[in-house]
């Protein structure tokens, strides 16, 4: 029998075109009525109000004692207000505020016409992180990582390697936080073996950085960083990075900010490893995805001619072929422009 072993190794997703295409489907927001205002809601997240005008857009939510809410907006006539511990903040620029009491907070929204205003809001951030980084060993709270599965809802390679979010800004799937004073603060995630760590800041009332350290029995500060220089555009989304753990231990992220204050929206998501080599049957699948490297085995003929693109980002594709009894090798780079063949 002849054969093809194929080992990707890249961060990327592969589509093997034989002698086929394939059209990309689109993805959109979604709407839903609210009182005084239709909420446009993206990723599980409402993210603009079309306001109806002089009417009062709100909403509001418990805050405890030493819990932080933050706003971005930007809109052309609108006022926007953040109400902690009753008094107004105008967040007509970036804020975040922290309650001195238990009670309500409040985000208003008002207009003299009609118009579309982008807001970004985090109800409520509890400031736990440490700010000094542990050693390795060293005993740190960690919560449990949001873990997506390709073949789950928050996966859509068709559109793009990162991960979908489904909610608001919580700790269930992102990093909450505030940065006061100029100290770094540190954030440790659990990882095994092959898994890869992706990161994205979708919220910054000032500039953010974020570094990582891979802490096993040593320490190694990895070169690949994630900054904002400044605010973050309200709602915007910027590029995602990822980072690979060769070994089991754990990632410890450092943020910090040049600014007095900065409260930030991290989504962390952790991909499991796709290593291990699986059989593909090309009538039935065309696509590859995984995050640095994915191990197929396909079933070829003398005939059969293969081409490999890459969707989203380049890769390196190595290739055995097994052919009357003895193993080719190749090592090819396949570009978002260029086939493999």
């Amino acid at each position: 029998m002849q054969g093809l072993k194929s080992s990707l190794c890249a961060m990327g997703l592969l589509f093997i075109v034989f002698t086929m295409n394939m059209t990309v489907p689109t993805a959109g927001a979604e709407d839903g009525t609210s009182l005084n205002g239709t909420e446009t809601i993206r990723d599980g997240r409402i993210i603009s109000v079309l306001t109806i005008p002089d009417q009062t857009y709100e909403r509001t939510w418990s805050i405890n004692a030493g819990e932080w809410a933050s706003v971005t907006s930007e809109c052309d006539q609108c006022s926007v207000t953040l109400n902690v511990d009753g008094l107004d903040h105008d967040a007509s620029t970036p804020v975040a505020v922290q309650a001195s009491a238990n009670g309500t907070a409040a985000m208003t929204i008002t207009s003299p016409v009609s118009e579309l205003v982008s807001y970004s809001l985090i109800e409520t951030i509890h400031e736990v992180n440490p700010t000094i980084r542990p050693s390795p060993g060293e005993a740190i709270v960690s919560k449990p990582v949001w873990q997506c599965n390709h073949t789950t809802a928050c996966s859509m390679v068709d559109i793009g390697l990162e991960a979908v979010p489904s909610t608001e800004f919580t700790d269930a799937e992102f990093l909450l936080g505030v940065l006061e004073d100029g100290h770094a603060e540190y954030i440790a995630v659990p990882v095994s073996e092959g898994d890869t760590l992706e990161l994205q800041i979708l919220h910054a009332t000032a500039d953010i950085e974020v570094e990582v350290f891979m802490q096993t029995d040593t320490e190694v500060h990895l070169n690949q960083s994630l900054a904002q220089p400044m605010a973050l555009e309200t709602n915007a989304r910027p590029d995602e990075a990822y980072w690979h753990a060769e070994d089991q231990g754990r990632f410890i992220l450092k943020v910090s900010t040049q600014s007095p204050t900065s409260a930030f929206a991290i989504k962390q998501v952790l991909h499991a490893s796709t290593a291990a080599s699986h059989m593909l049957n090309l009538s039935e699948q065309t696509m590859i995805n995984g995050y640095h490297e994915a191990t197929v085995i396909i079933e070829t003929t003398d005939t059969a001619t293969l081409n490999v693109q890459a969707l989203h980002r380049n890769v390196t594709a190595q290739i055995q072929q097994l052919v009357d009894g003895a193993w080719l090798s190749a090592t090819q780079w396949c570009s978002m422009r260029v086939l493999c063949k």
